[in-house]
């Protein structure tokens, strides 16, 4: 087409659309420059190319780029769905929420200039008439919904994750963070009926695994949470979260205490230095009578996150019984003041002071 019409914007705009799919992102902007370049005005190259930004992590180009799209069309739902989902990864809440918003009230439809990813060829779509393909709606929704999720605006998240499903009753996606939002409320039956439904649809999928998991873990249904984990690393041998999920649910049920060691070692090796995998660790060495261990452990996970209260409980406990009393209790009580629920939590795991 290019070789054709040199001098036909969207001819740039198609093939840039390719690069960007393939991830040659730099090739995709040098092509939408040039559509730029042809068609100053040309609000849907601005649009793609903020796209391959945000693929890069340039946040505040891409932002420039969506921005420039809405002055130039100020109707124009996808790229206020984009922006706000440019301030989503820069955890800028409140603005992604003011452009869903804005994007929603479009009620965006085949006519509105609305374009979700997609990998259709969009070269006869006649971008520079402004016309586009029709809405992912449901999407929209569900970035909302995960936006106030992120605040703890958990019965939003949920209604936007229900009205999402109403539009796309298939939607995993939907199902998916609506399962997080209640498992966030301590649904768990709820959220793993949410993940029951994404695992039927996505039977592949490591991470539906790994979150139903998480739900029959909080719900005291230790042995389906370790069949999970097991089934989302048979999925992703090397799945750095379930390894250290599948470490911990052994280390609460104190049960195969060397295989959870094995879990734990592998998730260390895989993120060196993770807080959450040296806390799992420090409390099957506790588990195993290894105090020092356990302590070592815990200041590791603690130089990480020093906020974090399980690590510290974990090393006052290790602390009171290696006969250092004064230094346990000072663990324990920093503990507490982080997160008053802690003591409560090892207890359910029958581990006490």
């Amino acid at each position: 087409m290019i070789a054709l019409k040199p001098d036909y914007p969207s001819a740039f705009v198609d093939r840039g659309n390719a690069y960007l799919h393939k991830g040659d992102y730099d090739r995709a902007i040098a092509d939408y420059d040039q559509a730029i370049k042809l068609k100053s005005d040309f609000a849907f190259a601005f649009l793609d190319r903020g796209n391959a930004y945000l693929h890069k992590g340039d946040y505040e180009r891409a932002i420039a780029d969506y921005d420039q799209a809405i002055k130039l069309k100020p109707d124009f739902a996808s790229a206020l769905h984009a922006r706000g989902r440019a301030y989503a990864d820069k955890g800028a809440w409140d603005r992604a929420i003011a452009d869903y918003d804005r994007a929603i009230a479009l009620k965006p439809t085949v006519g509105s200039g609305y374009v979700y990813q997609n990998a259709v060829s969009r070269v006869f779509h006649g971008y520079d008439r402004g016309v586009g393909l029709e809405s992912d709606a449901a999407g929209l929704l569900v970035d909302r919904g995960y936006a106030y999720a992120e605040q703890r605006a958990y019965e939003r998240a949920i209604a936007d994750y229900d009205q999402a499903i109403s539009l796309r009753s298939d939607y995993p996606r939907a199902y998916f963070f609506r399962g997080w939002a209640y498992e966030r409320q301590g649904q768990h039956d709820r959220a793993i009926a949410d993940f029951d439904h994404v695992i039927s649809a996505t039977p592949d999928n490591p991470m539906a695994f790994r979150s139903r998991g998480l739900s029959y873990q909080e719900s005291g249904d230790y042995d389906r949470a370790i069949g999970d984990y097991t089934e989302a690393i048979r999925l992703a041998p090397h799945f750095q979260l379930a390894l250290n999920d599948r470490c911990f649910a052994r280390a609460i049920a104190n049960r195969e205490l060397e295989a959870a060691l094995a879990d734990c070692n592998e998730a260390a090796g895989l993120r060196p230095n993770d807080a959450a995998t040296l806390d799992s660790r420090a409390l099957v060495w506790l588990r195993m009578g290894q105090f020092d261990k356990a302590i070592k452990d815990a200041d590791g996970a603690l130089t990480a996150d020093p906020k974090m209260a399980s690590s510290l409980f974990t090393r006052g406990i290790a602390r009171h019984r290696m006969g250092d009393a004064k230094a346990g209790d000072a663990d324990l009580a920093a503990a507490r003041s982080l997160d008053p629920a802690v003591e409560g939590k090892f207890t359910r795991y029958g581990v006490r002071p």
